[in-house]
């Protein structure tokens, strides 16, 4: 049943303003409900539009208003104008609605623009990179005091002009131990990572939602978790750097990005040096990807003989990368998932060095 009827005039005693709701309930979850409003005046002139959020659940309206407050002037947040609750009827009928009052975002979700409804997409890779940039910004905000947000989609991302905007704080909790929160609600599953269990959320499956965006951003689609693999990213039209950015952003949580800190630092940053190539095999531990011009079973043969010792996977033990001939298969131009993994675990200041068939080749015959 919708908590309001279109006409109805809403009074704040928080701010003595006055809002008219404007339309029939536009959008409706768990939580609350969305109609379009304005901020009127004494005499009922409408001073600008508004979005007008109601519901009747007093946690995640405490949450969101507070979570709204902390945020108040930052320009890539939803502002949140007023908060104020409303209470009805007597006795048995007495019910308390709680309402927000929300920046109209005229220009639509990210979800409209992959639908075509809304805004134009960002053009280019860059584009997308300066937009996930703000976004981690804000998010870093809420990490480094403990707070998930729980539920960055492509619906609850706006638009202002060409800039993306954070919504939606409605079941976003806050940790002061650093461990995972259990939210009020849960993300579209869509969106949850695979290896979250019921409401359990950490900050690491917010940089989750983050990459997932990215991803739809850069391939003009919406893109969920069953989507998130090879082929997407083989697909698209992007830099080997931001591949491997949105690959380690929709990891497992063990190798994911903690939080938007570390999200934010990886994607700014240039990629990571190698360490200098070994003088010699003896001791190294090695891991072959591309296409070598012998099989791997010579290749593994000659090393071991050379003393090192051979990895079918990239792993903390790695010291070195030998780099064949690009594959058909991988991911970015140079890049195979080896190599991006190689690169994460160099964020993590392992150190790994690359090495051709041709250095190779002279260290085993030296």
């Amino acid at each position: 049943m919708a908590f309001m009827k279109k006409g109805r005039v809403l009074e704040s005693d928080a701010t003595w303003t006055s809002y008219r709701v404007d339309s029939d309930c536009l959008r409706f979850g768990g939580f609350g409900e969305i109609y379009a409003g304005v901020e009127v005046d004494s005499r009922g002139r409408a001073r600008r539009q508004v979005a007008i959020k109601v519901s009747e659940d007093p946690v995640t309206w405490h949450g969101e208003s507070y979570f709204g407050l902390l945020l108040a002037g930052n320009e890539d947040v939803v502002s949140h104008l007023d908060a104020f609750a409303i209470i009805e009827g007597t006795g048995r009928r007495r019910r308390i609605v709680y309402v927000l009052i929300l920046e109209w975002m005229d220009d639509g979700t990210v979800l409209d623009a992959l639908d075509g409804t809304g805004r134009t997409l960002p053009d280019s890779e860059g584009q997308v990179k300066k937009q996930i940039v703000k976004l981690l910004k804000v998010l870093n905000l809420l990490h480094s005091s403990g707070i998930c947000h729980g539920d960055i989609t492509p619906a609850n991302v706006f638009f202002r002009g060409r800039s993306l905007v954070l919504g939606d704080l409605g079941i976003a909790k806050q940790s002061l131990n650093g461990k995972p929160v259990e939210l009020e609600g849960q993300t579209p599953p869509d969106y949850c990572p695979l290896d979250v269990v019921g409401f359990t959320w950490s900050l690491s499956e917010d940089t989750y939602q983050v990459g997932l965006l990215a991803l739809s951003l850069v391939a003009g689609q919406e893109v969920t978790s069953e989507e998130v693999c090879s082929e997407v990213l083989r697909s698209l039209d992007a830099s080997d750097h931001f591949k491997g950015w949105i690959r380690q952003a929709t990891l497992g949580r063990s190798q994911r990005f903690n939080n938007a800190g570390e999200a934010l630092d990886a994607l700014t940053a240039p990629p990571p040096t190698p360490a200098r190539a070994p003088r010699t095999l003896q001791g190294e531990v090695i891991v072959f990807t591309g296409r070598l011009s012998i099989t791997r079973a010579v290749a593994t043969k000659l090393a071991r003989k050379a003393g090192a010792r051979v990895q079918s996977d990239v792993n903390s033990n790695t010291t070195c990368l030998v780099r064949g001939d690009a594959s058909p298969l991988q991911i970015g131009d140079d890049h195979s998932k080896k190599r991006y993994e190689a690169e994460r675990l160099m964020r993590s200041d392992q150190k790994i060095a690359y090495m051709s068939e041709a250095q190779f080749t002279r260290l085993v015959n030296k």
